[in-house]
């Protein structure tokens, strides 16, 4: 079962830190550090961050994903890849 984070705690936490947490959840979970998966879980940890505008709750945002996803690996180097 996948845990539940509050929204109200998330919403003020950074795109980029989020979505390091969501590449070390999906990598304990046994997947592929992929882009496609990294979509899934920070959408699944953290639907109201990562949420496409207008459907949150719905679909994924891989736009916003692909930001900070970016940032990690070239701005700040959290990530290689």
């Amino acid at each position: 079962m996948e845990k539940i984070f509050n929204p109200k705690i998330y919403k003020n936490i950074p795109y980029d830190d989020l979505l390091i947490f969501a590449l070390y959840s999906a990598t304990q979970k046994g997947l592929d550090a992929n882009f496609e998966n990294l979509v899934v879980e920070c959408y699944t940890l953290f639907p109201e961050r990562f949420g496409l505008p207008g459907f949150i709750g719905k679909y994924p945002d891989s736009a916003q994903v692909e930001k900070s996803w970016l940032r990690c690996r070239t701005d700040k180097n959290l990530i290689t890849g």
